[in-house]
Order: structure tokens, then C-alpha cells, then sequence
């Protein structure tokens, strides 16, 4: 199966992000339409969801408080230049079915001096080192039943190409306007690993 997306390239969509996106190193998944990409240093700032990871208002709610904390509601009143993708990071407990923890987050340059302290108690900051995810653009973005689907076609995809991934790791990356629901590209994916 082979899935494009509504755009030229993530590199497109990136360049007009006012902080860029992290960078990452291609890897390659032969004879697959999976994008692999290992990212180095990623510090994120990230609010707790509740169990459900498609409530869309809570959801919505704290991509709200990201923008605010990146605007300058912060201790510093620091604006940061945030990157793209805004993201969503849903663990599965053991058996794989039943939602653990999650997540909206998004990325903090590296080179931003000292990340300012956010006035919401809510934002919390984490550091991924070394992190391989492996993505695929989602055919209908805004659809439930369509982005599990496309969670199951990434799945198969990489056990074909014989790829090992933590599927109780799951990834939505939306580009675009990362403040909003106007993302030009939203990817599925699963992480190798987290540190």
C-alpha cells in the first residue's frame, strides 16, 4: 500500500514553521512507503491528556495552552520559536489495547538558551535522545476509524520489511498550522524506542 500526502514534502511544509522542525536522519525501509527517521536531542513540552486519545476539545485545549506558553505566557515572557509538527503521543498498556498515558506536545529548539519555566502547572518538559520513528501520511486526517486503519497498514508495513517497533507506541504528527485544525499533513507513526 503506498499513502502520499496532500503535499510536496514535510521538508515543504517545514520551512514555513517558524521554528523549523527537528531534524532527523533518513532511514531507510526497503521496499515500503514508510518514512523512517531517527531524530537526535528533542526536548518537548507536553501537557497530559486524559485516557481517551480522540477527545477533540481536550485535545484542542492543550494545543491552546502550548501556544500560550510558547507566545510568552511563561516566566520569562519569552517568546519560542516552537516547531513543528505539534504531537500526539499515546502508550498502550502491556496487552496493547487499553491507553496508559497521553500526550500533546511540542518541540523546543535546541539551541533556545534556557527554557523558560511555563505559568501553567499543566506543562511539563521531557527530553527524547536518540528516538527512530518510523511514519506514513494519513489518508483522511480527520477521521477516527480512518487513522486506525492507517495505524494497522504502518503496522503490517513494517513487519513486512522486517522493522521492530514498540506498536504500544503510537504517533500523530500534525503539520501546518500548528496552532489549529488547518494542519496541511498529519503522519501516524511508532517509535523503536524512548528514551
Amino acid at each position: 500500500s503506498s499513502f502520499k500526502p496532500a503535499v510536496s514534502s514535510v521538508s515543504d511544509i517545514c520551512a514555513k514553521a517558524p521554528g523549523g522542525c527537528p531534524s532527523f536522519t533518513p532511514i531507510d525501509v526497503e521496499g515500503s512507503s514508510v518514512e523512517g527517521r531517527a531524530y537526535n536531542k528533542i526536548y518537548i513540552a507536553l501537557i497530559a491528556l486524559s485516557k481517551n486519545p480522540f477527545n477533540q476539545e481536550e485535545y484542542a485545549d492543550a494545543v491552546r495552552r502550548l501556544q500560550a506558553y510558547v507566545n510568552g505566557d511563561n516566566a520569562g515572557n519569552v517568546k519560542i520559536a516552537a516547531m513543528w509538527p505539534v504531537q500526539q503521543l499515546i502508550l498502550l498498556e502491556a496487552d496493547g489495547e487499553h491507553v496508559y498515558r497521553n500526550y500533546v506536545a511540542v518541540s523546543i529548539p535546541n539551541d533556545v538558551q534556557s527554557i523558560p519555566k511555563p505559568n501553567d502547572a499543566n506543562i511539563q518538559f521531557h527530553v527524547n535522545y536518540e528516538v527512530d520513528a518510523f511514519v506514513m501520511p494519513v489518508a483522511n486526517r480527520n477521521c477516527v476509524i480512518e487513522i486506525e486503519k492507517n495505524f494497522d497498514a504502518l503496522r503490517k508495513e513494517l513487519e513486512s520489511a522486517g522493522v521492530d517497533v514498540d506498536t504500544n507506541v503510537k504517533i500523530i504528527l500534525d503539520y501546518g498550522d500548528r496552532f489549529s485544525t488547518t494542519e496541511e499533513l498529519r503522519e501516524v507513526g511508532y517509535l523503536r524506542h524512548l528514551a
